[in-house]
């Protein structure tokens, strides 16, 4: 079963594994029969969707459960729904063929949407956008375990849109 859930309000202070670890707790808690593992510690047989930053809103992340038997999705969300924290929504169920790729293997991008307030107008957002998609590279430094690299931060975008007061970057 594919389940879409949203991060909302005070929920996107709590980081991926803590979500982890609430949808974890429904599941069980819902009865949700969920398939393990083999082995000497089994595992649910549950995959999350890449990581959205702490402190940001989202409303399409993701989790796979390989479950036992066919159960009803839609009951399983209603009754998960209730052992979820405030901020944390079932928001969609869909259920898929096990024979199909894995979660992260299926998804190709994500959009974000930033939102500016303020003096900022739509013209200068499109000004910016459109110098900014006029560029071949825009080199960024990243350290990581303590090594920079220079990452070329034009390469990881695809397309960008200005709606309003805001920027929408996939």
């Amino acid at each position: 079963i594919l389940f879409r859930f949203a991060k909302l309000g005070r929920a996107v202070h709590q980081s991926h594994l803590d979500i982890r670890e609430f949808i974890l707790r429904a599941m069980r808690l819902s009865g949700l029969p969920v398939r393990y593992s083999l082995g000497n510690t089994p595992r649910p047989k549950v995959s999350f969707s890449p990581a959205c930053p702490t402190g940001i809103e989202s409303e399409a992340e993701y989790f796979e459960v390989d479950c036992n038997g066919r159960p009803d999705g839609r009951a399983c969300a209603e009754t998960m729904g209730k052992f979820l924290p405030d901020g944390v929504f079932i928001m969609n169920v869909e259920d898929i063929d096990s024979s199909r790729h894995a979660l992260n293997h299926l998804i190709q991008s994500m959009t974000f949407q930033v939102t500016f307030s303020g003096e900022t107008s739509e013209a200068t957002l499109r000004e910016k956008v459109e110098r900014y998609l006029a560029t071949d590279t825009v080199p960024v430094c990243v350290k990581r375990k303590s090594k920079p690299r220079v990452l070329d931060a034009r390469a990881c975008i695809g397309e960008v849109a200005v709606v309003g007061k805001a920027v929408q970057v996939q």
